[in-house]
């Protein structure tokens, strides 16, 4: 059973694997604002008199302006949405508990990639003709302009392969990889959010991906707009076994969320393996 995380936190990406159960409860806030809108039109019977108003007719427009103060008072009072963070609340997993080092093929800072890096022995997921497969592979870097340099400075670096096929994410420090074809779990393109569930099979089990945790929402333009989630966990349920595994544990995620990138057997045991994005800031 294969857990991996990527030592330098600066992309925040790892690959994981179920291992530990944890169990927390879910707790979502959920808002609804139901507009009403009426309209009223009157006519005169004869240029010379004076229009009358029906008693239901007056009644009518009585509850329509007390209906328009009310939507009014309801988007002027909209109070943001700040949860808690949970007392003792703890991120998970530590950077030091796993020995991967990850990478993409594209652009880093400078301080991102370092000479190590260089030479290091990598694999890669890559995309083919023929669908997903692993496979050792060549590094390259190449410096360029990063988005703070000034006056035609390269500080940055661009990470590419010696692999002409699209590479998913690429593996280094992890032991007894051997090149196979990988058969993927298709994942949502958004992140879970809290109540969410993803259920699939693989390898002959089933299993369920489901998140818990609390939406931030902040006030604009007159609306609640999400800004984040707090006390994010997401698990990883397999079929015949009572706990779940706690997969990510995120005490803050400042509007951005959690995304799984990549689901498949990476390392060749025949049980699904998780590319997962855990950045906790959208700029990061």
């Amino acid at each position: 059973m294969l857990v991996y995380k990527q030592f330098e936190m600066v992309s925040g990406i790892f690959i994981l694997r179920p291992e530990l159960p944890m169990h927390m409860s879910n707790k979502i806030i959920r808002y609804f604002a139901c507009p009403v809108v009426a309209a009223l039109i009157f006519s005169c019977e004869s240029p010379g008199e004076t229009p009358t108003i029906s008693a239901d007719a007056e009644k009518a427009v009585i509850e329509a302006a007390e209906a328009a103060t009310a939507a009014q008072d309801s988007t002027v009072n909209l109070v943001a949405i700040e949860p808690p963070v949970e007392a003792g609340f703890t991120n998970y997993p530590d950077a030091t508990e796993f020995p991967a080092h990850i990478l993409n093929t594209t652009q880093y800072h400078g301080d991102e990639v370092t000479g190590e890096d260089v030479n290091r022995i990598w694999y890669g997921v890559f995309r083919g003709k023929k669908g997903f497969y692993l496979d050792s592979t060549g590094f390259r870097t190449k410096r360029v302009e990063d988005m703070n340099d000034e006056n035609g400075q390269k500080t940055g670096w661009e990470i590419s392969t010696t692999n002409s096929d699209t590479a998913v994410v690429l593996i280094a420090g992890v032991d007894n990889l051997t090149k196979h074809p990988i058969d993927p779990v298709n994942m949502p393109e958004e992140g879970l959010k809290p109540g969410d569930t993803v259920a699939f099979s693989y390898g002959g089990k089933n299993y369920a991906l489901y998140a818990t945790g609390d939406i931030r929402k902040t006030v604009g333009e007159g609306k609640l707009v999400y800004n984040g989630l707090v006390n994010y966990r997401l698990f990883l349920k397999v079929n015949g076994i009572e706990q779940p595994q706690l997969l990510v544990a995120e005490k803050d995620l400042q509007e951005t969320e959690i995304r799984i990138l990549f689901a498949g057997d990476i390392d060749g045991d025949g049980a699904p393996d998780f590319l997962i994005e855990t950045s906790n800031h959208y700029n990061v």
